[in-house]
């Protein structure tokens, strides 16, 4: 049974997906393939096929989830404490695990610019990635973001503790050169959407 006589709606994608996961190349690379000739479906394409038809989910079947709309939003907390740094906090310094807490580089913004630069790939313009840092980050991050151009305005907000540890970007339009970054200043109503 194919995927289209199965009902799956989206059967044209889903099988360059899942040839595309059992080639080991990604859907353009396949779609280049198919184009020029010559490509045999790859070994257990027809069980992964099979497989998809009674409905389990792509992702559970190539271990990728993949959008297929536009994404508006995207929020993280990616770790980000500079190698070298203890964490403050016991309950994370005690019971979380090291994969999860540091940054990847001197200054831990390595692993957040890189979700950031994986983000900004997801959202159109106008699209907000809210990420939250380090308090040591509060200058440091909003610029880094802001010196990529991908981002039209990055604003830090503090925590309820008045700490800098979120910000809010907006993606930037493809020909936008204009950047801001703003500083919130904590208050008592303050929370992530009071920013304007």
């Amino acid at each position: 049974m194919t995927l289209a006589e199965a009902g799956v709606e989206s059967a044209p994608v889903d099988a360059l997906y899942l040839a595309a996961h059992l080639m080991g190349q990604d859907v353009g690379e396949v779609r280049r393939r198919m184009v020029v000739g010559g490509v045999e479906a790859p070994e257990g394409y027809d069980d992964l096929v099979a497989e998809r038809a009674t409905r389990i989910p792509l992702q559970h079947l190539t271990g990728r989830a993949y959008f297929r709309g536009h994404v508006d939003l995207v929020t993280c907390n990616p770790p980000y404490i500079p190698k070298g740094q203890v964490p403050v906090d016991r309950e994370v310094r005690d019971h979380d695990p090291e994969l999860a807490l540091y940054g990847g580089s001197a200054d831990g913004l390595a692993l957040p610019l890189a979700m950031a630069a994986h983000a900004a790939t997801l959202l159109p313009a106008g699209g907000v990635l809210v990420m939250e840092h380090a308090e040591t980050q509060g200058a440091s991050l909003p610029r880094a973001l802001a010196a990529t151009g991908a981002w039209g305005r990055v604003i830090d907000h503090p925590d309820l503790l008045g700490r800098p540890r979120a910000l809010v970007a907006v993606r930037a339009a493809e020909t936008s050169a204009e950047t801001s970054m703003e500083t919130q200043e904590p208050g008592p109503t303050d929370d992530i959407g009071s920013a304007p």
